[in-house]
């Protein structure tokens, strides 16, 4: 471990402790939203040929509204949904436009961020249920995305956007309907809370007591936190697609992402994981900012040209991933 943050990590927190921007789970929920949208002010704009798109959804069948960004080239008959992050209960499509344009040109494939319903206000299980349907919704008119019958997806998420994720990854599989892969940003793979003793004064991104706040809004005190639906590392993860997995190096939730990565490639599954030295859980979220966003992007992507061609089929996972992290630090 560097023990330390990368110096654009370093900017980026001084910058938010030079706008009272309080750290998560103490400044209450209305300031914890605020506060991300005005992360956007410093992030990237979208790649050059980016444009956007939306749907209004359909809020009979529960089909969120959906922000699309389309990148200026397109390889693959495919799309990616993506769950954003934020506790379940922070953040817009909108918040995370620059990310899934990046995305979007990282990938060659147009890029879905469903704006599904945040609790406190709506609590499990209407962020997977939103998730559920906004996948099956661009399954049945992929035409509205530019593409022809048959297009296959992907599944990408971060944080909570990626306990989504993994969830609608399953119900594709169960439904005959597999998506072609599943990129994760530190997913948040349980509702068990860490050991404090994980906990050190680097995880600036996301502390114990910010996750345990984040739970205690998502679900409602009868809601039953174990049932795999909630929990994913208590599911079957042999039916899971190819995955890759960022972390950061400073994340208090290290120790269940690789606990989730050990379970998935023994049920069998192709998992590539790189953890990235000197950043800080929602790193994931600022390109522009630190260059680790981008390579991130790119290395979640850089098997799809392979995954999507017509005649392949994934294979179990072999050895782990014993890349050396990398840092981004400049």
């Amino acid at each position: 471990m560097t023990h330390q943050h990368s110096e654009q990590i370093q900017r980026y927190l001084r910058w938010r402790a030079e706008r009272a921007m309080s750290p998560l789970g103490t400044g209450g929920l209305a300031q914890a939203r605020a506060d991300r949208t005005r992360v956007n002010d410093i992030v990237a704009g979208p790649p050059s040929g980016t444009r956007f798109s939306r749907s209004s959804g359909d809020p009979s069948s529960g089909t969120p509204p959906m922000l699309i960004a389309h990148p200026a080239q397109v390889r693959h008959s495919a799309f990616a949904v993506y769950a954003h992050g934020g506790g379940w209960s922070i953040g817009t499509a909108d918040d995370y436009a620059s990310v899934a344009a990046h995305l979007a040109a990282s990938a060659s494939m147009p890029v879905v961020v469903p704006d599904y319903p945040l609790a406190p206000e709506h609590p499990f299980p209407a962020a997977p249920d939103a998730i559920d349907r906004a996948l099956e919704a661009c399954e049945r008119e992929p035409e509205n995305l530019g593409l022809n019958d048959g297009a296959r997806s992907v599944l990408i998420g971060d944080s909570a956007g990626g306990a989504l994720a993994i969830t609608a990854a399953l119900a594709a599989q169960r439904r005959g309907r597999p998506a072609s892969a599943l990129l994760l940003a530190y997913p948040a793979t349980t509702t068990l809370l860490p050991p404090t003793e994980v906990e050190t004064a680097w995880m600036a991104g996301l502390s114990r007591s910010a996750l345990e706040w984040f739970l205690n809004l998502y679900f409602t005190g009868t809601a039953d936190r174990t049932t795999p639906r909630a929990n994913p590392i208590g599911d079957d993860l042999s039916a899971l697609p190819p995955i890759a997995v960022v972390t950061a190096e400073h994340d208090i939730l290290n120790q269940s992402i690789d606990e989730f990565v050990r379970m998935a490639r023994q049920a069998g599954v192709a998992v590539r994981h790189r953890r990235y030295a000197g950043q800080i859980h929602t790193f994931f979220q600022l390109v522009g900012i630190t260059d680790a966003a981008a390579e991130a992007y790119a290395y979640l992507t850089r098997d799809l040209d392979q995954i999507l061609q017509p005649h392949h089929r994934h294979h179990p996972a072999g050895a782990p991933d014993r890349a050396s992290p990398r840092s981004a630090a400049r």
